[in-house]
């Protein structure tokens, strides 16, 4: 699959605008990764792996910046994400 002269490594369907430079990886239905606001945790339980902003645990990857904005990454599929104003 090519958008604009791209490869598309994967697509995505998400609830968040990417821009249209993202416009050949976006998909209503059937992507192979989701991006979604949501709960996202403060920490991971059984941590394998950290740094001064990120947590490793399994298939499990936490994100989180000193403003606030934290990502979840499981398993390469599934992205959550929440900023300060939006879910807790």
């Amino acid at each position: 699959m090519t958008g604009r002269n791209r490869a598309v490594p994967f697509t995505v369907d998400t609830d968040l605008d990417l821009g249209r430079a993202a416009t050949p990886w976006i998909r209503a239905h059937g992507a192979e990764v989701s991006i979604r606001g949501g709960a996202v945790p403060h920490t991971l339980s059984e941590i394998e792996a950290e740094g001064p902003t990120w947590q490793c645990a399994g298939n499990r990857v936490l994100i989180a910046f000193p403003w606030g904005v934290r990502f979840l990454v499981e398993g390469g599929e599934r992205i959550l994400y929440t900023a300060p104003g939006c879910w807790t």
